[in-house]
């Protein structure tokens, strides 16, 4: 390979090796963005379908299946005391109409019996779940035609006084029910027109039918109003629980961002040495109560430097990062640990493991390394690039700290780079 095919495969090299070590960075970022940009748009949201009472399409769907499930349990209740309150009446009845009784009672207990048992059989049902406002929307009607037929067989004596009972249909289904506004307006014109309609039938002075139409329009307005209302802060908290969740979900996406660059190399994609002594540091402690064996290893590339001076620094960068990535492949257990140390060096930290183990998976390295033929035609042990590894082994309560270990494994290696490299020297300080 002459130097420039040499030149442009390293440079390949270094940009795999670059690219894999900031593959997750990109991909919390490309998170990020993604979120930043829903936030926009529930925010662009906020300004125009709240105050309009319409999502786009798809956000709608989804307020709409929100909406459905924190008031499922509600809806149902309210229809439950609502029917409750209509047999209640009843006493009413018997009280105020005690000779017409027997003909006011088919029409409340009959079809009121009727509407209340398909309301319930309705709101049981799981095509209430996705379908509560059309519903709701439904029995409401109902009852709205339900207290006409009433108001139409009711003593002239007693008629004006259940004319209010429009009133409560109207607020029953618009505040208490949480009905969506536009269902909302539909119920009160509905009941708009049977109101006066009844009066039509039903002739009253222009002064009571006056009165009347004038309670009339203040509890409708007001209803609607509160309808409105009801909704639109529905909507709102709707859109602020979706912006929070993803600010949350942003933050946190940014924290492992940065809980990645301050642990991570960000050539080799390894933890870094900041990492790595706070591990050993954890594990020193952990074998201090279990009384095991920790191993360490400290990896030296042997004459990195001459490799760096004949190949370039990019060519560097990429046997760098293609030996982290087979350092990291080599050890499979998840307690295992192996993080760049410093420049050309690696440590690798092996809780549970005794000298003779560490020794063979030391030397298992070293081949591994000697098999990928890195060329290095500048190197005193090979043509190859080899590595020099000092190993040591230590219970934790051994008398002295992590770092002993560390040393001991330190000279090891400067004990196998005395001896000529390209081996392994497993200590016997410790």
């Amino acid at each position: 390979m002459n130097k420039k095919e040499r030149d442009r495969t390293s440079r390949a090299d270094f940009d795999m090796g670059s690219n894999a070590s900031q593959e997750y960075i990109g991909e919390h970022q490309q998170d990020t963005q993604l979120m930043d940009d829903e936030i926009r748009r529930l925010e662009s949201e906020a300004g125009t379908g709240v105050r309009r009472l319409r999502f786009s399409k798809g956000l709608e769907k989804q307020f709409r299946d929100f909406h459905n499930q924190q008031f499922l349990l509600y809806h149902r209740l309210c229809l439950m005391v609502g029917a409750a309150a209509v047999g209640a009446m009843g006493l009413l009845d018997l009280v105020l109409i005690k000779d017409g009784w027997n003909i006011i009672a088919p029409v409340r207990y009959g079809v009121g019996f009727a509407v209340v048992s398909i309301a319930g059989i309705a709101v049981f049902s799981p095509f209430f779940v996705h379908r509560q406002q059309q519903v709701l929307l439904q029995v409401n009607l109902c009852v709205v035609h339900m207290t006409s037929l009433f108001l139409l067989i009711a003593p002239d004596e007693l008629y004006l006084h259940y004319m209010p009972a429009y009133m409560l249909v109207m607020m029953f289904s618009a505040v208490i029910c949480h009905m969506f506004f536009w269902r909302a307006v539909a119920v009160g014109v509905v009941t708009a027109v049977s109101y006066n309609a009844l009066f039509f039938l039903r002739p009253q002075s222009f002064e009571v039918i006056a009165t009347f139409n004038a309670h009339f329009l203040c509890t409708i307005l007001i209803t609607w109003a509160a309808s409105y209302y009801l909704e639109y802060s529905a909507r709102r908290d709707f859109l602020q629980r979706g912006i929070l969740r993803l600010e949350r979900n942003q933050l946190s996406n940014v924290n492992d961002q940065l809980q990645h660059m301050a642990t991570t190399d960000p050539l080799t994609g390894l933890y870094n040495r900041r990492e790595m002594e706070r591990r050993l540091q954890e594990e020193w402690r952990r074998g201090a109560r279990s009384d095991h064996f920790i191993s360490v290893m400290l990896i030296d590339v042997d004459d990195f430097k001459a490799y760096n001076d004949h190949y370039g620094h990019q060519a560097g960068d990429s046997c760098l990062t293609q030996l982290g990535t087979l350092f990291g492949g080599a050890f499979q257990r998840a307690s295992d640990c192996v993080a760049r140390y410093g420049g050309e060096e690696f440590i690798v930290l092996l809780p549970e493991t005794d000298a003779e183990a560490a020794q063979k998976l030391a030397e298992k390295l070293c081949h591994k390394v000697f098999d990928q033929r890195i060329p290095h035609t500048h190197a005193r042990a090979a043509d190859r690039i080899t590595v020099s590894i000092g190993a040591a082994t230590a219970q934790s309560h051994h008398e002295g700290h992590y770092e002993h270990l560390i040393k001991a494994a330190d000279e090891a290696l400067y004990q196998a780079k005395e001896q000529g490299r390209n081996q392994v020297v497993m200590s016997t300080a410790l």
